[in-house]
């Protein structure tokens, strides 16, 4: 055995252990009383090999040791550390020693009996920047990244111990709470900023790339530029008013924090920043125009004249690279600029666009951009597309060529792709060889080029993937899953339910990687409108996951987004604008129960009851996707090949249906994609009169009132029933104890005006059913009545009336 040469005492030997050993952080010898470290390019050495056991038996940190800041010994998260160097310091992140001592039982606060010098040290999720403020008399250095820290059991250079405060463990901070940590380090950094310090922020919050967050500096920043929007006198400000500057400040909040706050909030740090410093403001503004009066505007008139220059070589280098300036049916401005050697179609208004726009001149005309000039030139370009008369319908995913009809599919990805389908075949375009078409969105994902080579069967090895047994499912879901491709054509809801682990979700997701690949996946039901039409307008399939109850105002608003009604929404923070929305998607949801219960929803869906998985059958969702991606781009390949026969057919005059639903066309359609699969005619219409049928069940299941009209009915088939509104509210709640349907509840009308609402919501449903609802009036009193018939006898006897006529 190697012999133990330290000196240290068995206490000093655990704490220095517990560094590495407890908390994940690399340790190395310090000579800590005379501040050096002898270990050489200590940053770089990969610590995850070094046996400090065996270090310290040997007495290499006899002298005091260091710890290093940073990735941890594990790699899992950061250590980070705030060296609070004078009472300043610590009095302006605490405000007073309790708060030091509480935080002590939560972290790691070391000192040496001097309440203005002391360690906080924490491990982070994410690392933080290394800063040192300055503090009024003090400082506060942020220790991080290639950073180290002399630590416990150490003896500082004053003669005493490093010791811990409270605990000696490390709490860990989450991205939320780390977040908020560097907002607070922000906004004291701003406090004591130097007028060098305070120019270098004001430019980079004025970069199209700053974009504030939650918990990332929002009110801090805004604050910041509300003060210096307030005391600007440089160029134009002079002349500008409070409220016009306030309004200046508020568009950059719009521009550069997401989601920005209330303007309530804005107009009350507005308010502070008058109260505070209106008096001093307008006395250096009152010197400042008489030093202008009295040196003339040479100088101002100069730099306009200069900066009008640059304008306008600006715009040059812009609309020569712009192919065309135009808004979409939302009157929203777009601008299709080349990038590279392909052409994209971006919102005026859009980050992206103002990027490009920075990078034009920096790279033809070596400067960087003001953000004056960047918004003077961007406004002008939006009001040119405004008004010069050039609207296109600007698609999701996809569209039908403007030009000779063919369906149209975005790739979604960088260079811009699109898949052409005509009745010839089908092929991936350059976006300079096609109209312009498209609208993208971040949350997006780039889509795999289809292939042509792909096996007979492809279609039935992804459904294999996927829970459903039934072949008329099948059926409906394979032709259900290609009209997803077919632009403008309203169609139904994917309605799923099923018992836990039948893997609704997965199919859900599968189905949306295929169609619609995006970094969110499945979304929830969000608390408003506004929202709501926003998910449904970012997402061309927008599928929900795990719903048990669909409110009546979102039920609503699916049925609009199936086929396609105009939707309104506010502007933000706008007195009089709203936004008009019109748009066809593709929706679903799922969950244990179904959760549609309104006929007019339930009309447009298909419903499709998953089975349970049994355990030993179930696979990962890493598994499936395992499998499903290598084959996606060749079901594709399918997908259009198939697309191209159904242009084949529609273009010779499509088909015929005897009977059509609310769905008519999606109806034809599917029909036909049946056909083009191989099935023989007339069995998609079967299977999807079937699950009609279905629908109609679970009205009449989820009415009271239908229910109990179908209770009612029985036994009165030859002769009906016939009577008022009360009449039939009477005898309805005659047969509810049979049916144990509680009359007390919302669900039940109290009231035969509610009554007769009722009956207009499941009247279609009951008519599938075979029960007619209709309104009569009595020739001799002129009373209105009800009439209830079973249909085949009210068709037999209308038949019978004519026959004798």
């Amino acid at each position: 055995m190697t012999a133990i040469t330290t000196t240290l005492t068995p206490e000093q030997r655990e704490a220095i252990l517990q560094w590495p050993e407890r908390n994940d952080i690399p340790i190395f010898p310090a000579d800590t009383r005379n501040k050096k470290i002898w270990l050489s390019s200590w940053q770089d050495i990969d610590f995850s090999k070094i046996d400090f056991r065996s270090k310290l038996e040997n007495g290499e940190y006899d002298k005091g040791i260091a710890i290093r800041m940073g990735k941890t010994l594990s790699g899992k998260y950061y250590a980070v550390a705030f060296d609070f160097d004078g009472r300043d310091a610590v009095v302006e992140w605490f405000g007073n020693w309790d708060r030091v001592v509480s935080l002590s039982k939560k972290t790691i606060i070391e000192w040496h009996q001097d309440k203005g010098k002391i360690h906080v040290i924490f491990l982070s999720k994410i690392p933080f920047q290394n800063r040192k403020l300055h503090i009024k008399n003090a400082f506060l250095e942020i220790r991080c990244e290639r950073n180290a820290l002399f630590a416990s059991p150490s003896i500082h250079q004053g003669g005493k111990p490093y010791t811990p405060l409270g605990t000696n463990q490390l709490t860990i901070l989450n991205g939320d709470k780390a977040l908020a940590l560097k907002s607070k380090i922000d906004s004291i950094s701003q406090s004591y900023m130097s007028d060098e310090d305070k120019k270098a922020y004001d430019e980079w919050l004025d970069l199209p790339t700053t974009i504030l967050g939650e918990n990332q500096g929002r009110h801090d920043a805004t604050k910041f530029k509300i003060i210096r929007y307030y005391w600007k006198y440089d160029g134009e400000w002079l002349n500008l008013s409070d409220e016009q500057r306030f309004e200046r400040a508020w568009e950059w909040h719009l521009a550069h924090c997401n989601p920005p706050r209330s303007r309530h909030e804005f107009d009350s740090m507005c308010k502070w920043a008058i109260e505070k410093f209106r008096v001093k403001r307008d006395e250096l503004h009152e010197r400042v125009r008489a030093e202008r009066q009295d040196n003339g505007q040479k100088a101002a008139d100069k730099e306009n004249e200069q900066s009008q220059d640059r304008r306008n070589e600006l715009l040059d280098l812009i609309n020569e690279r712009t192919r065309e300036l135009l808004v979409d049916k939302h009157d929203t401005a777009f601008a299709a600029v080349q990038i590279g050697e392909h052409f994209e179609t971006l919102p005026i208004k859009s980050g992206r666009f103002k990027k490009w726009i920075c990078r034009l001149n920096y790279q033809h005309l070596h400067k960087t951009i003001r953000a004056e000039d960047l918004k003077q030139i961007t406004d002008l370009l939006q009001a040119e597309a405004l008004f010069g008369n050039n609207v296109r319908d600007l698609e999701l995913r996809t569209s039908k060529n403007p030009e000779d009809r063919s369906i149209c599919y975005d790739l979604t990805n960088k260079e811009w792709q699109v898949v052409r389908i005509t009745q010839q075949g089908w092929s991936v375009e350059e976006s300079c060889d096609m109209p312009i078409m498209f609208t993208r969105y971040a949350n997006q994902l780039p889509q795999i080029t289809p292939s042509t080579d792909y096996p007979e069967d492809i279609f039935e090895r992804f459904m294999n993937l996927i829970n459903v047994k039934d072949d008329s499912n099948k059926l409906l879901l394979r032709c259900y899953i290609v009209s997803l491709f077919l632009p403008g054509v309203p169609k139904p809801i994917l309605m799923l339910h099923g018992e836990q682990g039948s893997a609704k979700s997965t199919l859900q997701e599968l189905v949306k990687r295929l169609v619609d690949p995006s970094i969110i996946i499945s979304l929830t039901f969000p608390r408003s409108n506004e929202e709501l039409i926003q998910q449904m307008s970012h997402n061309y399939v927008a599928y929900y996951d795990n719903i048990s109850f669909i409110k009546e105002w979102i039920s609503d608003q699916l049925c609009r987004a199936v086929t396609g009604a105009g939707f309104s929404k506010r502007e933000l923070y706008s007195d009089d604008d709203d936004i008009i929305y019109n748009f066809k998607r593709c929706l679903g949801f799922n969950g244990i129960n179904l959760a549609a219960t309104k006929a007019d929803l339930l009309d447009r869906g298909i419903i499709i009851e998953l089975e349970r998985i049994p355990k030993e059958n179930r696979r990962k969702i890493e598994e499936i996707l395992e499998e499903f991606e290598p084959m996606m781009a060749q079901l594709l390949g399918y997908i259009f090949d198939i697309l191209v026969k159904v242009l084949q057919v529609k273009n010779s005059g499509g088909i015929k249906l005897e009977t059509r639903s609310r769905m008519a066309d999606f109806e034809e359609y599917a029909e036909i994609i049946s056909r083009c699969m191989g099935t023989e005619s007339g069995k998609f219409i079967e299977a999807y009169y079937k699950n009609q049928q279905l629908q109609t069940e679970v009205v009449i299941e989820g009415s009271p009132v239908a229910m109990a009209i179908v209770k009612l009915m029985e036994g009165k088939e030859e002769y009906g029933w016939t009577g008022t509104t009360t009449e039939l509210l009477t005898d309805l709640e005659l047969v509810t104890a049979e049916l144990k349907i509680n009359t007390q509840s919302n669900s039940w009308p109290k009231a035969a005006n509610v009554l007769s609402r009722r009956l207009n919501e499941i009247k279609t449903s009951l008519r599938d059913a075979d029960i007619s609802i209709d309104y009569i009036q009595d020739p001799g009193t002129r009373v209105k009545k009800i009439k209830i018939c079973k249909v085949s006898f009210e068709s037999f006897n209308r038949s019978e009336d004519q026959n004798h006529a």
